[in-house]
């Protein structure tokens, strides 16, 4: 909750609110204004295609650049459950070197096309069932 430049915690604490200082703000709102005025120069396929690549290398260069692709992925199942329609795999692969990737596949038992779904669960001390990402529709 906020109420003049404070914020009060769930636990009834007041923090100052911290505010940005005049040239902060000066700062910002130019480089937004300089920002606003190269995208509005974008007029045409061209011109958006140069001004991607600019932006992306930049991004690039600015994280470090990024770890090499690993062109084929080692795939193994781990667990095989076969249920009435369907079967789940667990599977374990190395997206990247040293960094192993486990899912659960759920592959329908008859012949396709079937839709997709991709749910990343992420880390949670709750695992895949948070409450902040599960609903049960009540």
């Amino acid at each position: 909750m906020r109420a003049h430049g404070r914020i009060w915690t769930r636990r009834g604490r007041v923090r100052r609110r911290c505010r940005p200082t005049p040239a902060i703000r000066l700062h910002a709102s130019s480089r937004t204004f300089r920002s606003r005025a190269r995208r509005e120069t974008v007029d045409s396929r061209a011109a958006f295609e140069d001004r991607r690549d600019r932006l992306r290398t930049l991004f690039r260069s600015r994280l470090g650049g990024l770890p090499d692709r690993v062109t084929e992925p080692t795939v193994r199942t781990t667990e095989l459950v076969r249920r009435d329609g369907y079967r789940i795999e667990s599977v374990v692969f190395e997206s990247r070197p040293n960094f192993h990737v486990t899912a659960n596949c759920y592959v329908p038992a008859s012949d396709g096309p079937h839709p997709a779904v991709l749910f990343l669960c992420g880390h949670h001390d709750a695992a895949k069932a948070p409450t902040e990402t599960v609903s049960t529709g009540s």
